[in-house]
């Protein structure tokens, strides 16, 4: 997209909380400190009207009650496995900036496509540091401030909020929570409708544990190694996009329950419905299947296709990451990172060959087994300390992330879409991703008015695209 972006005042400055705040040093629990998490989330939120001043006053007051994301990572003294918060107080990283465009003249951010890393590089925030050199924080820098934030004035009154975020302090949930906060203060809320609450102790080692950890460490220097790089595939996948309305995703949910005989009372979501549709067609397009125009007809079995002759019977993986909140039975306002990968394993051919019910069934089963791995994992967690840290670890990547393997992420239910700063929600709330190298597909919701979800892939290679978007536009057969 080509336009024009100035920021002002030197690139911006910290902000730092509007009022006194506690000092010291908190843990960070064993899923906070995970390898994996140290990385930053980025994304844009669009809205139509806004406030730079407003804003900006609202996040220092956020910082009060959430005075820890006003500090600075560091390494347990226990043991470099864990992290820590110095409650320093320095701040957040805010920019004020302006474009030569109106909203309308970018379509509102709303075509995926048009977007690229230039774009992205116009609208978040750079840190400036000391020599005035311009920092761009990627998803792969792993730096302070733990928050950074960009509010674009667009020539129409609209805005455009860049945000960058520590993953190591908060998930996706968090995040929106801290957001939360700032709207409420931005509209000139006395007292937060959510208290926010640490308890990362919930999810920690036990001291004798985290004693074994520093014993180890002390006697294994090689323990202490940077964080963990992941393999990077050397592959470039496409982007495609696909807006389903909700009326359609209903429909799909009617059909499931009915060939499963699912029991009212027991739900079958959106995101299962849309998991399913990418995972079965992309797996088709992937094999080469083609319509066999003979034995179509109404049965809802699916199986109706023809199989290229050099299709294997390969495993493939689909993996997301489940809020795991109520099961460690944390209290309302914990903003701090609790979730779990669940992994659904099958054959290709498996996955090619089922109806639509039949996959949201491998994955309703998968997700059945979430209590007792998350279980087993985190008393292994906080009651063991093994040679090998990564040992059976899900979160940890295995010797490469390859094609086989299929990641999906939801984004339209952890609240950003909720967040209001005086102005009205956003129109829009897109999620920035990093290098289209790792198969990824992220759920979020439509830009308003419009009501449905909105599924970007960065997932298939260029020979399987056009097989991949005609399985995608004919929808669940």
């Amino acid at each position: 997209m080509d336009f024009l972006v100035t920021r002002r005042d030197e690139g911006g400055s910290f902000i730092k909380p509007s009022g006194q705040t506690p000092c010291g040093v908190l843990d960070l629990s064993v899923i906070d400190s995970l390898a994996v998490l140290r990385c930053n989330a980025r994304t844009l939120h669009v809205f139509k009207g806004g406030n730079a001043s407003v804003i900006r006053d609202a996040f220092a007051k956020a910082l009060v009650p959430y005075y820890p994301l006003a500090g600075r990572l560091k390494l347990s003294g226990q043991s470099n496995q864990l992290l820590q918060i110095e409650c320093s107080g320095q701040g957040i990283w805010f920019v004020e900036a302006s474009a030569d465009c109106t909203l309308l003249d970018v379509n509102y951010l709303d075509e995926a496509s048009a977007l690229d890393d230039t774009t992205f590089d116009k609208l978040l925030p750079q840190l400036i540091h000391s020599n005035s050199t311009p920092i761009i924080l990627g998803r792969d820098s792993f730096m302070d401030p733990l928050v950074l934030v960009q509010v674009t004035e667009f020539k129409c009154g609209g805005y455009v909020m860049g945000l960058t975020f520590c993953h190591s302090i908060c998930d996706g949930l968090g995040a929106a929570q801290f957001l939360k906060a700032v709207g409420e203060f931005a509209r000139g809320v006395e007292k937060l409708s959510v208290t926010p609450v640490w308890c990362r102790e919930y999810l920690l080692p036990s001291p004798s544990t985290q004693k074994e950890f520093a014993d180890h460490e002390t006697k294994h220097s090689s323990s202490m190694r940077p964080p963990l790089t992941i393999p990077v595939p050397d592959q470039q996948l496409e982007h495609a996009s696909f807006d389903i309305p909700m009326d359609e995703i209903n429909q799909l949910k009617h059909q499931v329950m009915q060939e499963l005989k699912i029991d009212k009372n027991v739900f079958c979501s959106s995101f299962e419905i849309v998991a399913a549709t990418l995972w079965r067609h992309r797996t088709r397009a992937i094999l080469n299947l083609t319509d066999d125009k003979k034995n179509m007809s109404n049965s809802s079995s699916n199986t109706s296709f023809t199989m290229a002759d050099n299709a294997g019977d390969d495993e493939v993986k689909l993996v997301f990451f489940a809020n795991c909140r109520q099961l460690v039975s944390l209290p309302e306002g914990f903003y701090g990172n609790c979730f779990f990968p669940v992994t659904v394993t099958a054959s290709n051919k498996i996955v090619a060959q089922a109806s639509l019910a039949e996959v949201v069934k491998l994955i309703k089963d998968a997700k059945a087994k979430l209590p007792a791995e998350f279980s087993q994992w985190l008393n292994n967690k906080t009651n063991k300390c093994t040679n090998d840290v990564q040992l059976n670890d899900p979160f940890a990547p295995g010797p490469g992330v390859g094609y086989d393997t299929l990641f999906i992420s939801e984004w339209g239910r952890l609240g950003f879409n909720e967040v209001d700063y005086g102005w009205g929600k956003p129109m829009h709330v897109i999620p920035v991703q990093g290098s289209a190298v790792i198969p990824v597909g992220i759920v979020s919701k439509q830009p308003l008015p419009k009501n449905g979800i909105r599924l970007m892939t960065w997932c298939i290679h260029s020979h399987h695209l056009p097989s991949f978007l005609n399985m995608m536009k004919r929808g669940s057969r």
